[in-house]
């Protein structure tokens, strides 16, 4: 079995791209079995003494883990959790907007993109951004085996693309409100078990969710080549 460890900012996005991904693999009659394991934020029964969430824990993850994450031994066992076949590594758009003054958000040589930059911008400076948190200058990183997920403007934007019909999802920066609108549990507490529901309507229209989110379907294809 393949296991895919989950580098996220919250447990929420966990549950959405384990979901939405399981959709997908269906939609093209992937076969093969593959669980997911949480690698930050950790499951509740592993996070002793607290277990910290956000765009800086994933980018604490990153550092204490150059390069991604080592390769499976041959023997390795799937209930070994110091090896993952693959990780992926996510993070939200809409972080640039609420930090933009961070110094840790910052590339040498680059401009933060601002709002009105395309979704592809955004995206594009997230994933060197990952990258510069991964590699030092020159190293190269292995994206079979560690992918960088961002998502623009954040992982509810999957959600509204399979609940409603956006023609374009990634290009609404206020994708909570609208997601409130697509379904009322979204207006409800934000909780694994409501963002699983969600998950698993949304995912009903995974065809839409592929075709009208690109950094979804950038992060389907290069988990499932």
């Amino acid at each position: 079995m393949s296991v895919i460890g989950l580098v996220t900012e919250g447990p929420t996005d966990q549950v959405v791209i384990e979901h939405l991904l399981r959709r997908y693999a269906q939609s093209q009659n992937i076969e093969g079995d593959w669980t997911c394991r949480e690698l930050q934020p950790l499951p509740p029964s592993q996070a002793l003494g607290g277990n910290k969430r956000g765009w800086t824990q994933v980018r604490q993850w990153c550092l204490e883990h150059p390069r991604g994450w080592p390769p499976r031994p041959l023997f390795a066992s799937n209930m070994d959790t110091d090896y993952c076949d693959r990780v992926i590594i996510h993070l939200d758009a809409d972080l640039l907007d609420k930090d933009p003054g961070n110094r840790s958000l910052r590339l040498p040589g680059t401009e933060m993109p601002s709002r009105t930059a395309t979704p592809a911008e955004r995206g594009n400076f997230l994933r060197n951004l990952l990258h510069s948190w991964l590699c030092q200058e020159g190293e190269t990183l292995d994206l079979r085996r560690t992918v960088l997920a961002p998502a623009v403007e954040a992982i509810e934007t999957w959600l509204v693309a399979g609940l409603c019909d956006d023609a374009e999802p990634e290009s609404n920066h206020d994708v909570a409100l609208r997601l409130g609108e697509c379904d009322s549990l979204a207006k409800s507490e934000k909780s694994v078990d409501n963002y699983q529901r969600l998950a698993e309507h949304a995912g009903k229209q995974i065809h839409r969710i592929t075709e009208r989110c690109p950094h979804f379907r950038t992060l389907a294809e290069a988990v499932f080549p």
